[in-house]
């Protein structure tokens, strides 16, 4: 017995200076400009890590079944548990990185890699005499807690790999980009919209602008089978010294880009002609997209969710009177028609026009607490 306590104090002492070391690893990172402080995660983001953290919660709850149904004597100890953690957060990670969602706005993959390859090392280091002495996998029949380092050194191991697998993809992806811009192929119609002021918001072709960008900044290298004889990483310095009339050719390329000028409503209908393709957005959704400013982020923080299964402060506090989905920015677009007596677009548009510059929502949310204290007094 205190055998078996002494392992287990140690295992949560080896965690806890596992987590010290990711704090300091983050903190040199950001010193050196990898940008890994602060995750700020755009709305796209955040419900693709809610519907991750579902799918990581059901998981857990199976595996948890499957432990306590199975019967498997082995598994019947906090190392059997945490194997089905790491199961729960690998499935997490594994959805999140498939939907672009694994990075905030402010990491890159040099520090995640950095991080993860660090820690991954570690876990084997302390794990090798359970691996150069299999006895020590069980303690009495079930599996020891000598076994949870390499455990987790096997889950970033994996989550190492599905990262890279997808940057691999992405760099693909990247690749053919600049491969169809250097041949002088068209690439699809991108849209912008003028902003006015001699800035532009990209509509439409986000990706593939940073990519031609990062290729010209010399960030992103290139290779084809008819370039430089199937060389790997030709940066754009390459082609200037190895063929400059293709470099030319290639800063003369012309993009197709339809810039959207004149009222909101006017760049509302843009946004919705373009994304006629895609998923069919909800009138508040497309309201967004034409007056981003502090005030809507803070009203997203009152009437949007932030995750895929947690409510957001309006469904706590009056989730009995609407049966509206704050996910679609239904609430919001609901408040808003209480607060000025209209559900017309054009008169929902003007008052987000007449809030766009102010510091956050506090008014609307002070009127719907309002609302909702009036409604429980009265009925």
């Amino acid at each position: 017995m205190k055998h078996t306590l002494f392992f287990s104090l140690g295992a949560v002492t080896g965690f806890l200076a596992v987590f010290a070391m990711i704090l300091l690893i983050k903190y040199v990172l950001g010193k050196k400009n990898y940008r890994f402080g602060g995750c700020n995660y755009d709305e796209r983001q955040l419900l693709a890590r809610g519907k991750a953290y579902k799918y990581g919660y059901f998981s857990l709850l199976l595996c948890t079944m499957l432990i306590a149904i199975s019967g498997i004597k082995m598994l019947f100890s906090v190392s059997g548990f945490f194997i089905g953690i790491c199961i729960s957060i690998f499935i997490f990670a594994v959805v999140c990185i498939r939907e672009d969602a694994y990075m905030s706005l402010t990491e890159n993959a040099k520090g995640i890699n950095a991080m993860f390859a660090l820690i991954t090392l570690i876990n084997y280091a302390t794990s090798i005499p359970v691996i150069t002495n299999k006895k020590l996998l069980l303690d009495h029949g079930v599996l020891s807690v000598r076994c949870m380092n390499l455990t987790c050194a096997v889950l970033f191991t994996l989550i190492l790999v599905v990262f890279n697998a997808k940057l691999i993809y992405d760099k693909k992806q990247e690749n053919a980009v600049i491969d169809t811009a250097l041949k002088g192929f068209p690439l699809n119609v991108m849209y912008w919209v003028d902003n006015g002021d001699g800035t532009y918001d990209c509509l439409d072709g986000q990706q593939r602008t940073i990519s031609l960008c990062n290729f010209v900044d010399g960030i992103s290298s290139f290779n084809a089978p008819w370039f430089n004889n199937n060389k790997k990483n030709n940066y754009i310095h390459t082609i200037e010294r190895i063929d400059p009339d293709l470099a030319e050719k290639f800063y003369n390329y012309e993009l197709e880009v339809y810039i959207c000028k004149g009222t909101k409503a006017e760049q509302m209908e843009w946004f919705r002609t373009i994304n006629i393709a895609g998923e069919e957005l909800y009138p508040q959704e497309l309201r967004n997209a034409n007056y981003v400013s502090a005030w809507l982020t803070d009203a997203k923080k009152y009437f949007s969710k932030a995750s895929g299964s947690a409510k957001c402060p309006a469904e706590r506090l009056g989730g009995q009177y609407t049966n509206k989905n704050a996910n679609r920015q239904e609430i919001l677009a609901q408040v808003i028609g209480w607060k000025i007596g209209s559900n017309e677009d054009a008169d929902m548009c003007q008052y987000m026009e007449e809030h766009v510059n102010d510091v956050d929502a506090s008014e609307l949310w002070n009127y719907f607490e309002n609302v909702s204290n009036w409604v429980d007094e009265v009925f």
